[in-house]
């Protein structure tokens, strides 16, 4: 086929952190995301000094993080209360079979502080992944990525040949 090839940088741009794990104010044994306060949304993408647009999100972690952490909030519900109910029968067994008020109200207190809200999450990913494709001439061209209201990130030189596409990414971490 007589189909030319087209040549292509591909911009992948990381941008920022995802949200972090905190105990939910209002039961402190489970957790919530809280979004990364940084104010960078966007960047433009310049090629050789000219600008060529800012890349689109292609997926959102942080919303998928928040919203998948939400669906499974009532299960987890479920499971801490059904665990603080097993707590309680055993501070009351054992303050039955030790005949001691204040052993059972120790064993109370332990039982329910070591009842904590699980915080591990990936918290290396980025908040979101964008994306840019640019048409190119072969040959070495410098990509910059600059994020709207923070600091440039590092250029990188990309050598193109003709008809290949070129992946390039870029991560800015406030």
């Amino acid at each position: 086929s007589g189909r030319a090839l087209s040549t292509e940088i591909i911009v992948i741009y990381q941008n920022g952190r995802s949200p972090h794990k905190d105990p939910r104010s209002d039961f402190h044994s489970l957790p919530r995301f809280e979004p990364d306060s940084s104010s960078v949304r966007e960047a433009e993408v310049y090629v050789d000094g000219q600008p060529k647009g800012r890349p689109v999100v292609l997926q959102d972690i942080e919303a998928t993080a928040i919203r998948n952490l939400d669906e499974l909030i009532g299960g987890m519900l479920a499971k801490r209360v059904a665990g603080r109910i097993v707590k309680e029968v055993a501070a009351e067994e054992l303050e039955r079979r030790t005949n001691n008020a204040a052993v059972g109200a120790l064993a109370r207190i332990i039982l329910i502080a070591s009842d904590q809200a699980d915080l591990r999450s990936w918290s290396f990913l980025p908040r979101d992944l964008q994306i840019l494709r640019i048409p190119a001439s072969p040959g070495v061209h410098e990509v910059d990525v600059r994020p709207i209201g923070a600091s440039p990130i590092p250029s990188q030189k990309v050598e193109v040949r003709e008809g290949e596409k070129k992946f390039v990414s870029f991560r800015f971490v406030p």
